[in-house]
């Protein structure tokens, strides 16, 4: 049975401009192999499928998009950032796009970086594969994302988050400043910036997988995104073996560290008319698309709100279900149900909360913690993960912490009181706001009264 085809490797190019080599192919196989046998196609109804089915042709794209990274990976480009170009711009505002930020590793490093240094920056990720912007946005990274190339900078990670005994977790306010988001460099109709307003992109590991038809249109792209004189890091393999548009980069650096620099026509006598106009004409391109781009992001907005109320309303039969389970005492059924649940990026706080129920269920009190703790990690205004916290800490009479636990909690649920929005609270829909608060106020004055 033929697995890839030609027609395949052209939607594949199409959409997302991936060269598929002979291995990428070959590892494809047992990807394509599942689905026919899943859906009952052949070859050739696949392919058709996903031209009209966006979902599937998403999980296509994430399967041949390659997620390696780590930590200030190239450790030495950070460097020349850090002592060469940085300095220059302690006052500036500076806008900087990690472009196929694959997991984030990438942006993380940046954001680092810069607030070691106290420059102000704004940090966009984006990635075509929305499996890893997913797991970017849970804020928990493997102890793999630590190698020895970055190792100088390492100290600079630990500062923004929590390493614990086999992972790394990001504190959820450094989460919340960066801009991630997916996008498809190649196809995308919308982009997350305005043209010239970005100081520095990085697009490392990507451009070698582009047709070499393609790679010019992408140098294009980013040309219009950077301000003149602006930074294109590529990786230290790629910039030596692509070629680079001469009309629209230079290739500066030494000592190993080598960036591409946009050409500023501005101050050049020669070419000066030539990109002026290639840019009006992308201007005038860009201007009769804009109501097109509008409907698109208009279409984007609702598909959103629609997925997010579709997966409120099965939150709440998850929790539904889980409850049932814990009242015949199912404990290992509910377990399943969750982890088998497909819980969104934003809604990851629910996972880690419900298996906190199961473990405290099975008297599990130290793994109930950690996952309670999980779950204000994602979401420090989770004020359910926050509840339970304090019933655990007040059976082992640990009067200190659940003093501290209540109180966060009751500060939470006050919030919510006075905004009229009692969030989550279909978690523990038999309580109503009022009491909840007095719950917790009492629970506090115990300790002050010394019990």
């Amino acid at each position: 049975m033929e697995l890839i085809n030609q027609d395949l490797i052209s939607i594949i190019r199409y959409t997302s401009g991936i060269k598929m080599t002979e291995n990428q192919c070959e590892s494809l196989k047992p990807f394509i192999e599942h689905k026919l046998k899943f859906y009952g196609f052949t070859l050739e109804e696949y392919c058709e499928y996903i031209k009209i089915q966006e979902s599937e042709l998403e999980l296509l794209i994430n399967e041949c998009t390659v997620s390696q990274t780590y930590f200030f990976r190239e450790e030495s480009q950070f460097t020349w950032l850090y002592t060469s170009y940085f300095p220059k711009h302690l006052n500036d505002k500076i806008n900087i796009w990690s472009m196929s930020c694959s997991t984030g590793e990438e942006a993380v490093s940046l954001y680092a970086l810069t607030r070691h240094i106290a420059i102000n920056a704004n940090i966009i990720a984006s990635d075509i594969n929305t499996e890893s912007i997913e797991k970017f946005r849970t804020g928990i990274f493997p102890l793999s994302s630590f190698k020895s190339d970055g190792n100088l900078y390492h100290n600079l990670i630990y500062e923004n988050g929590e390493r614990t005994k086999d992972s790394f977790i990001l504190r959820k306010d450094v989460l919340d400043n960066i801009n991630i988001t997916c996008y498809n460099v190649k196809k995308a109709a919308v982009s997350p910036v305005v043209n010239e307003s970005i100081d520095i992109i990085f697009f490392r590991n990507t451009m070698i997988y582009f047709d070499e038809k393609i790679r010019p249109d992408i140098f294009t792209k980013l040309w219009t995104m950077l301000k003149p004189d602006g930074l294109l890091f590529l990786s230290i393999t790629e910039i030596g073996c692509i070629d680079i548009p001469e009309n629209l980069f230079t290739r500066e650096g030494s000592d190993g560290i080598y960036y591409l620099r946009k050409r500023n026509y501005l101050k050049e006598a020669t070419g000066q008319q030539q990109i002026q106009n290639n840019f009006d004409e992308t201007s005038s391109k860009q201007e009769s698309e804009s109501s097109q781009r509008e409907s698109i992001s208009r279409k984007i907005r609702e598909k959103q709100e629609t997925a997010k109320k579709r997966q409120q309303e099965q939150l709440k039969q998850l929790v539904v279900s889980v409850k049932e389970l814990l009242s015949s005492r199912d404990t290992a059924s509910a377990q399943r149900l969750v982890e088998k649940f497909q819980f969104r990026a934003e809604n990851l706080e629910y996972k880690h909360y419900l298996l906190g129920i199961i473990c405290d269920k099975n008297q599990a009190s130290s793994a109930a913690r950690q996952y309670f703790d999980n779950a204000l990690i994602i979401n420090s205004k989770f004020w359910p993960a926050l509840l339970q916290l304090g019933f655990i800490q007040k059976r082992e009479n640990n009067y200190t912490e659940y003093k501290q636990t209540f109180s966060r909690c009751l500060s939470l649920l006050k919030e919510c009181d006075e905004n009229e929005n009692i969030c989550y609270n279909f978690i523990i829909e038999d309580f109503d706001t009022a009491y909840l608060i007095e719950m917790c106020t009492n629970f506090i004055k115990e300790t002050e009264q010394g019990f």
